[in-house]
């Protein structure tokens, strides 16, 4: 979340923006947005809330006036911000991903919060056509656009030293006849590794099959694939841009979310021409067409998955690579970063009959 942050900052920035960031963190991770065109005021959270919220106000109040509040990511940023809105008497915006709204939604105390945040807001941006139905039937006044995630494709371009690094690791690691899928990011159990290693366990595709996962995964999800049959190989958290040589290791990136956002590893892979075998949710099939830009099956199916994966493996080399350059070109031509901006520039115009946000 804090990538796409600290994406859309630098877009509006881009365009002639002022933005004025303000960080709600708890001492693992200060943003890296520079402070051109604005600042970057980090927020550190105390045992208090609302004495960590009040201090907020006291910076923001200083630095204002605002022709715009938006909210974006934490909890924090819900309660703080229809109140700070209503008290600089200035428009607020919400920008809902994934996490904020899943978690929000089903929680009694989190869905007052998101409540009050959508009914105040004068715009609402979702980052998936689903999360925009699903806000639009429960607030159906409110202003709702969806907004997909972009990609700046110029990070996303491999080196000869990172081609090097991904034909060296294929030699060492991947047999003859093995698929690598890849499974990268913050592996929670929304994310559905267990239900992929339930799913393709137990079945004769699993000899042919070599996992790589990269990030961050509980100690009992490391216990699970200790006792599974699949091969794998486990890599630490490594820095975004780190990721890219791991990606050219991949037959196929796998998402088996059972709910979700925009993933960013779905346009990166998707950036670098990796088919990817997703569930069909959020982000996901907004992204993919079936059988013409990667796989997709019911999310939590484990028969729809098991057929996308025994369907990969049918293909030969020339069709899984023809996925991925199908994907390749989607995300070239409506997933950048400069289609993300003028989306928003967009919707600013219509809603609020300006360019860019200044």
């Amino acid at each position: 979340m804090s990538q796409s942050c600290d994406r859309i900052v630098d877009g509006f920035k881009s365009v002639g923006a002022t933005v004025d960031l303000y960080h709600f963190y708890n001492g693992k991770h200060r943003s890296a947005v520079a402070n051109t065109a604005g600042s970057y005021t980090p927020l550190e959270v105390t045992d208090s809330e609302s004495h960590s919220i009040n201090l907020a106000w006291n910076q923001i109040n200083a630095k204002g006036p605002y022709d715009y509040i938006v909210s974006f990511g934490s909890h924090l940023s819900m309660i703080a911000a229809p109140v700070f809105a209503q008290w600089l008497q200035t428009p607020l915006i919400a920008m809902i991903r994934g996490n904020d709204f899943d978690s929000a939604i089903f929680s009694p105390r989190k869905r007052i919060l998101i409540n009050d945040l959508i009914a105040q807001s004068k715009a609402v941006f979702a980052v998936s056509s689903d999360k925009e139905k699903k806000i639009k039937s429960l607030w159906p006044e409110a202003n709702v656009a969806f907004v997909a995630n972009g990609i700046n494709l110029t990070e996303w371009q491999a080196s000869k030293s990172e081609q090097k690094f991904a034909q060296e690791w294929r030699t060492k690691h991947l047999p003859e006849g093995k698929i690598c899928i890849g499974l990268f990011g913050d592996l929670k159990p929304k994310k559905g590794l267990s239900f992929l290693l339930d799913s393709l366990g137990k079945t004769a595709i699993a000899n042919h099959l070599l996992l790589l996962i990269i990030g961050n995964v509980s100690d009992a999800l490391q216990q699970t694939l200790e006792n599974q049959p699949i091969d794998y190989q486990l890599e630490g958290f490594q820095d975004r841009y780190q990721l890219l040589k791991y990606y050219l290791c991949l037959d196929t990136l796998a998402i088996p979310s059972f709910y979700d956002g925009m993933p960013n590893v779905l346009l990166e892979a998707g950036a670098m021409g990796i088919p990817v075998i997703a569930s069909k949710v959020d982000g996901m099939k907004d992204v993919i067409a079936h059988g013409d830009s990667g796989l997709l099956f019911h999310p939590g199916d484990p028969d729809a998955c098991r057929r996308a994966f025994y369907d990969f493996k049918k293909l030969n080399m020339a069709d899984r690579q023809k996925l991925g350059h199908q994907l390749q070109h989607t995300i070239q031509s409506q997933f950048t970063e400069a289609h993300e901006i003028k989306h928003y520039e967009k919707y600013f115009n219509e809603y609020f009959a300006v360019t860019v946000p200044h």
